[in-house]
């Protein structure tokens, strides 16, 4: 049981830097309306979804390349390992994310995938 909805927990998406400074190991974002969209994902493969990263303090956003507007720094992405989802593909996890209208930024890259929640339009990106 989680703490933010029925199955993910906020210490699933504090910041898994080493920093001793980070300041996102308990996040202050609201995290609630990237755990609801991601429970739709869970409900349609039948297993538990894991997040890779989720919030990230500003010096692992940096490490990842990242920019300061990155979604993961407003506590509204999670990127999510296709190791981690055994039987699924980036591709159908990807696709899987699509169907899901809640999710407005969708990123696919060699082994997982990255979604978000920002408002606006939907923006898709492939990063193979």
């Amino acid at each position: 049981m989680g703490d933010l909805t029925e199955n993910f927990s906020r210490s699933e998406f504090s910041c898994h830097c080493k920093y001793p400074d980070c300041d996102g190991k308990t996040p202050t974002v609201s995290l609630l309306p990237i755990a609801m969209a991601l429970e739709k994902i869970r409900e349609t493969i039948g297993i538990p979804v894991v997040v890779y990263s989720g919030y990230r303090c500003r010096k692992h956003n940096a490490d990842q390349g990242s920019q300061e507007t990155s979604q993961h720094r407003k506590g509204l992405a999670a990127d999510l390992h296709t190791a981690d989802h055994p039987g699924w593909t980036t591709e159908q996890l990807y696709d899987i994310a699509k169907s899901i209208p809640d999710f407005k930024g969708l990123g696919i890259y060699n082994g997982f995938i990255h979604v978000d929640v920002r408002p606006g339009a939907r923006k898709l990106w492939d990063e193979r």
